[in-house]
Protein backbone atom coordinates (compact mmCIF):
# COMPACT_ATOMS: atom_id res chain seq x y z
CA UNK A 1 0.00 0.00 0.00
CA UNK A 2 2.87 2.36 1.03
CA UNK A 3 4.47 2.12 -2.56
CA UNK A 4 1.02 2.57 -4.47
CA UNK A 5 1.08 6.35 -2.04
CA UNK A 6 4.12 6.55 -3.37
CA UNK A 7 3.19 6.69 -6.83
CA UNK A 8 -0.12 8.18 -6.48
CA UNK A 9 2.24 11.36 -5.22
CA UNK A 10 5.01 10.88 -7.84
CA UNK A 11 1.73 11.03 -10.57
CA UNK A 12 0.55 14.21 -8.60
CA UNK A 13 3.75 15.88 -8.82
CA UNK A 14 4.50 15.02 -12.39
CA UNK A 15 1.06 16.80 -12.79
CA UNK A 16 2.03 20.07 -11.15
CA UNK A 17 5.48 19.71 -12.98
CA UNK A 18 3.42 19.74 -16.53
CA UNK A 19 0.90 22.79 -15.41
CA UNK A 20 4.22 24.68 -14.36
CA UNK A 21 5.90 23.57 -17.52
CA UNK A 22 2.58 24.97 -19.49
CA UNK A 23 2.70 28.47 -17.45
CA UNK A 24 6.69 28.71 -18.97
CA UNK A 25 5.47 27.36 -22.29
CA UNK A 26 2.29 30.39 -22.96
CA UNK A 27 5.03 32.83 -21.42
CA UNK A 28 7.40 31.48 -24.08
CA UNK A 29 4.66 31.64 -26.41
CA UNK A 30 3.46 35.45 -25.73
CA UNK A 31 7.08 35.92 -25.66
CA UNK A 32 7.45 34.65 -29.87
CA UNK A 33 4.33 36.62 -29.90
CA UNK A 34 5.88 39.95 -28.96
CA UNK A 35 8.80 39.02 -30.81
CA UNK A 36 6.79 39.73 -34.06
CA UNK A 37 5.73 43.00 -33.32
CA UNK A 38 9.36 44.15 -32.34
CA UNK A 39 10.84 42.67 -35.47
CA UNK A 40 7.84 44.35 -37.49
CA UNK A 41 8.66 47.71 -35.64
CA UNK A 42 12.16 47.55 -36.58
CA UNK A 43 12.60 47.55 -32.54
CA UNK A 44 15.73 46.22 -32.28
CA UNK A 45 16.25 46.70 -28.01
CA UNK A 46 13.13 45.75 -27.01
CA UNK A 47 13.89 42.63 -29.25
CA UNK A 48 17.12 41.89 -27.70
CA UNK A 49 15.27 42.04 -24.04
CA UNK A 50 12.44 39.96 -24.70
CA UNK A 51 15.12 37.50 -25.80
CA UNK A 52 16.93 37.47 -22.44
CA UNK A 53 13.58 36.46 -21.23
CA UNK A 54 12.90 33.62 -23.71
CA UNK A 55 16.10 32.16 -22.60
CA UNK A 56 14.74 32.85 -18.66
CA UNK A 57 12.10 30.76 -19.36
CA UNK A 58 13.78 27.99 -21.68
CA UNK A 59 16.25 27.64 -19.27
CA UNK A 60 13.20 27.29 -16.56
CA UNK A 61 11.64 24.62 -18.56
CA UNK A 62 15.02 22.54 -19.21
CA UNK A 63 15.50 22.86 -15.63
CA UNK A 64 11.78 21.32 -14.60
CA UNK A 65 12.25 18.51 -17.23
CA UNK A 66 15.91 17.36 -15.87
CA UNK A 67 14.27 17.41 -12.18
CA UNK A 68 11.29 15.66 -13.29
CA UNK A 69 12.10 13.12 -16.37
CA UNK A 70 13.15 10.05 -14.10
CA UNK A 71 10.60 10.70 -12.10
CA UNK A 72 8.16 10.46 -15.67
CA UNK A 73 10.15 7.62 -16.60
CA UNK A 74 9.23 5.55 -13.46
CA UNK A 75 5.84 5.98 -13.81
CA UNK A 76 5.70 5.19 -17.82
CA UNK A 77 7.62 2.10 -17.38
CA UNK A 78 5.14 1.18 -14.73
CA UNK A 79 2.45 1.88 -16.95
CA UNK A 80 3.73 -0.10 -19.72
CA UNK A 81 3.77 -2.94 -17.22
CA UNK A 82 0.40 -2.95 -16.45
CA UNK A 83 1.32 -2.19 -12.86
CA UNK A 84 -0.52 1.12 -12.03
CA UNK A 85 -4.03 1.23 -10.22
CA UNK A 86 -6.95 2.41 -11.91
CA UNK A 87 -7.02 5.36 -10.08
CA UNK A 88 -3.09 6.29 -11.23
CA UNK A 89 -4.10 5.18 -14.58
CA UNK A 90 -6.61 8.08 -14.64
CA UNK A 91 -4.03 10.14 -13.22
CA UNK A 92 -1.19 9.10 -15.83
CA UNK A 93 -4.04 9.86 -18.13
CA UNK A 94 -4.62 13.13 -17.13
CA UNK A 95 -0.52 13.73 -17.14
CA UNK A 96 -0.99 12.55 -20.76
CA UNK A 97 -3.19 15.28 -21.90
CA UNK A 98 -1.10 18.27 -19.79
CA UNK A 99 1.63 17.02 -21.97
CA UNK A 100 -0.14 17.19 -25.06
CA UNK A 101 -1.85 20.65 -24.18
CA UNK A 102 2.01 21.82 -23.59
CA UNK A 103 2.86 20.00 -26.79
CA UNK A 104 0.44 22.00 -28.94
CA UNK A 105 1.65 25.41 -27.03
CA UNK A 106 5.59 24.91 -27.69
CA UNK A 107 4.58 24.10 -31.33
CA UNK A 108 2.59 27.32 -31.84
CA UNK A 109 5.42 28.66 -30.28
CA UNK A 110 7.99 26.94 -32.68
CA UNK A 111 5.87 28.12 -35.68
CA UNK A 112 5.81 31.62 -34.69
CA UNK A 113 9.90 31.56 -33.70
CA UNK A 114 10.53 30.30 -37.11
CA UNK A 115 8.60 32.90 -38.87
CA UNK A 116 10.09 35.61 -36.72
CA UNK A 117 13.65 33.93 -37.67
CA UNK A 118 12.69 34.16 -41.72
CA UNK A 119 11.58 37.70 -41.05
CA UNK A 120 15.20 38.60 -39.57
CA UNK A 121 16.50 37.14 -42.57
CA UNK A 122 14.61 38.65 -44.92
CA UNK A 123 15.40 42.47 -43.22
CA UNK A 124 19.28 41.00 -43.02
CA UNK A 125 19.38 40.37 -46.74
CA UNK A 126 17.98 43.68 -46.74
CA UNK A 127 20.13 45.52 -44.83
CA UNK A 128 23.11 44.03 -46.83
CA UNK A 129 21.75 44.77 -50.14
CA UNK A 130 21.77 48.53 -49.02
CA UNK A 131 25.12 48.07 -47.39
CA UNK A 132 26.42 47.02 -50.75
CA UNK A 133 25.11 49.74 -52.46
CA UNK A 134 26.77 52.30 -50.09
CA UNK A 135 29.87 50.62 -50.53
CA UNK A 136 29.93 50.41 -54.35
CA UNK A 137 29.01 53.75 -54.22
CA UNK A 138 31.67 55.16 -52.10
CA UNK A 139 34.33 52.64 -54.56
CA UNK A 140 32.81 55.19 -57.17
CA UNK A 141 33.36 58.51 -55.45
CA UNK A 142 37.01 57.57 -54.95
CA UNK A 143 37.34 57.93 -58.76
CA UNK A 144 36.42 61.75 -58.18
CA UNK A 145 38.88 62.14 -55.49
CA UNK A 146 42.13 63.86 -56.71
CA UNK A 147 44.90 61.81 -57.03
CA UNK A 148 48.73 62.60 -55.11
CA UNK A 149 51.02 62.73 -57.29
CA UNK A 150 54.18 60.25 -56.63
CA UNK A 151 57.00 62.55 -55.06
CA UNK A 152 60.54 61.48 -56.29
CA UNK A 153 60.15 57.71 -57.29
CA UNK A 154 61.38 57.14 -60.86
CA UNK A 155 60.08 53.45 -61.85
CA UNK A 156 62.14 51.04 -63.94
CA UNK A 157 60.48 48.63 -65.76
CA UNK A 158 62.55 45.50 -66.38
CA UNK A 159 61.28 44.97 -69.74
CA UNK A 160 62.65 47.37 -71.59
Amino acid sequence: MRANKDVYNKLKSLIDYANKKGQSLAKILDIAKKQSTFIEAGDIDSLLDSTEEWIEYTEHVHNLDEEFLHIYEEIKGMRKNNILTFKESNLYDDLQKAFKENHKILSRAYDIDMQNSDLLKKIQREYASKIHNVQRGAKGQSAYRPHRPIDGGIYIDKKQ
